[in-house]
């Protein structure tokens, strides 16, 4: 498949190379004869094991099932022949604009401090209708995140998602760079694993550097684990200390340490960019409740403050 002039199903015609690829999909900007419009298509490539097959079709499936205005949606989806083989495909929306990844990588003058939030925001408000639906992206990063000519932003790719309670498929799913602790560690993913991913993608975006990336793939691992990369407001002075420590809470290593929703990371971090106060981060606020603990621990609990 790829010859310009295809016709798939009857109804959709190819159109020139690949607009996208990666691991087992690939993505073709074609015409439906039917609708009159340009649509993206969504097929595999290469071999097609049963495992392959099963995450496609959980694709397509999760995403004709998430109907929200941040997620891309599911036009159509079917079968055709190539080399008396059987392949799946399914169709999309064909969208004007270009992903986060190549906004960065341009370095797009529209990637404003506030319009990196606004993408984030966005994002997290589709996360939180994913995760409500008990499904984890579990593989955010700057190329699944599509940003349109109208600045409506949409996850683009669900391609390795998984159902919350589902068995977990043994090995590392996902992109080293930006994915949370847990996930290295074979631990189950969980909606904290996607936020902890959309702040690698946010501190990305506003620094221009990945906070974990070393030269070897083991070195990056050792790094998400261990390593708490500089404040986004050392680098970046267009960057306020509080939208900074949002960034931080939400890629702590500690699943518990992050935001416990989408929705609640994105408020706080809205709330950060209009410099609002923000009683989490003020210590002040906090100390009080430090010390009632502290007066009203049982006695005989065992103090993890070191002797001098």
């Amino acid at each position: 498949m790829g010859t310009s002039g295809f016709l798939i199903h009857g109804r959709y015609q190819l159109i020139g190379k690949p607009v996208g690829q990666g691991g087992m999909g690939v993505v073709y900007k074609a015409y439906d004869v039917a609708t009159k419009r340009h649509v993206a298509l969504k097929s595999m490539r290469g071999a097609l094991s049963p495992a392959a097959l099963e995450l496609f079709n959980k694709e397509w499936s999760v995403l004709a099932h998430l109907s929200h205005p941040n997620i891309v949606d599911v036009l159509d989806t079917g079968e055709f022949s190539q080399e008396n083989e059987r392949r799946p495909f399914f169709v999309m929306p064909f969208l004007p604009g270009a992903t986060l990844e190549h906004l960065m990588q341009s370095s797009s003058t529209r990637l404003t401090l506030e319009r990196i939030v606004g993408i984030i925001a966005q994002a997290c408000r589709g996360l939180q209708a994913a995760h409500e639906q008990g499904v984890v992206h579990r593989d955010l990063k700057p190329s699944n995140i599509f940003v349109m000519d109208d600045d409506a932003v949409k996850i683009i790719d669900f391609g390795i998602v998984h159902l919350v309670g589902a068995d977990s498929v043994t090995g590392l799913k996902g992109t080293l760079q930006y994915m949370a602790p847990e996930q290295i560690d074979l631990k189950p993913s969980s909606p904290a694993s996607d936020i902890f991913s959309l702040a690698v993608v946010c501190y990305e975006a506003l620094t221009g550097r990945k906070p974990f990336s070393r030269k070897t793939e083991l070195e990056t691992a050792e790094a998400i684990r261990h390593h708490i990369p500089p404040a986004i407001c050392d680098l970046n002075p267009l960057v306020s200390q509080l939208v900074s420590r949002v960034i931080h809470k939400a890629m702590a290593k500690d699943p518990w340490h992050r935001f416990s929703t989408a929705k609640e990371y994105s408020e706080t971090l809205q709330k950060a960019l209009r410099g609002e106060a923000l009683e989490r981060f003020d210590r002040g606020k906090i100390q009080p409740r430090i010390d009632r603990a502290r007066r009203h621990r049982p006695r005989g609990t065992i103090s993890l403050r070191r002797r001098s």
